[in-house]
């Protein structure tokens, strides 16, 4: 495993994360739930992200408590996070040292653009969520969604209309990068992670999994990182940013 800093606080955060999202408590049991959770820490992954939002709390009753070390933010917007630091400048009090957006090949404005702004003024990090897209970015979706795949379950209509968005435009720029993961030895998956650790306001990328097998996959992407040349993130670049 890789570690890395959450912006310029303390915290050594392992490159890879591990989350609970739409999986533990929902597609995901408690004994399998324990599992992953070994794998992911026995891997050398210190963060694991968890909401009381996630299934109404089961999720967190799953995953187990923890402390709150430092605080963050998620999905916010650059404006209101220059607020919360001079609150927190005003009145004496500790500020958001991370933001937790979305990020990945498909997803990259509010990281790369709007957010630029707040590395250097506050030292902020970022832990990302979504690094394939809620799984577009694995080429799971590109003949069709699966009927056990999380975007066939009637709940999450509304993210399968997000992700899949309308026509076939950003699945054809999933099938373009396929060869570039062939030529790597690697899966469609494993290169899209290790896209995201291209970037270094990127502390942590987390994972999800409802199988080990999964989680494991994921995990070599750190093995990819280092094949990532200039001409490579050139190449994948073109093909994301086509209209």
């Amino acid at each position: 495993m890789q570690y890395r800093r959450l912006g310029t606080s303390g915290l050594q955060l392992s490159a890879l994360s591990f989350g609970a999202w739409v999986t533990f408590g929902k597609q995901v049991g408690r004994g399998e739930a324990r599992e992953l959770l070994a794998l992911a820490h026995d891997r050398g992954v210190n963060f694991f992200d968890n909401a009381e939002t996630y299934n109404n709390g089961v999720a967190e009753q799953v995953m187990g408590q923890g402390k709150v070390l430092y605080w963050g933010t998620s999905e916010w917007p650059a404006e209101a996070i220059h607020e919360a630091h001079r609150i927190a400048r005003e009145n004496h009090l500790y500020a958001p040292v991370m933001e937790q957006p979305q990020y990945n090949l498909l997803h990259r404005e509010r990281v790369e653009e709007e957010y630029a702004p707040l590395y250097a003024a506050y030292g902020m990090g970022t832990t990302i969520w979504s690094p394939l897209g809620s799984g577009l970015l694995s080429g799971k979706y590109n003949d069709g969604v699966p009927a056990d795949s999380r975007l066939a379950q009637p709940d999450y209509a509304w993210l399968r209309e997000s992700v899949l968005g309308k026509g076939d435009e950003r699945v054809g720029k999933v099938r373009a990068l396929q060869p570039i993961a062939d030529e790597l030895g690697c899966s469609l998956a494993q290169l899209s992670i290790a896209w995201c650790l291209l970037n270094p306001h990127v502390s942590t990328v987390m994972l999800g999994a409802s199988r080990r097998e999964q989680l494991e996959q994921n995990l070599v992407a750190l093995e990819v990182l280092p094949k990532l040349d200039a001409t490579l993130a050139r190449r994948i670049r073109t093909i994301v940013e086509a209209a």
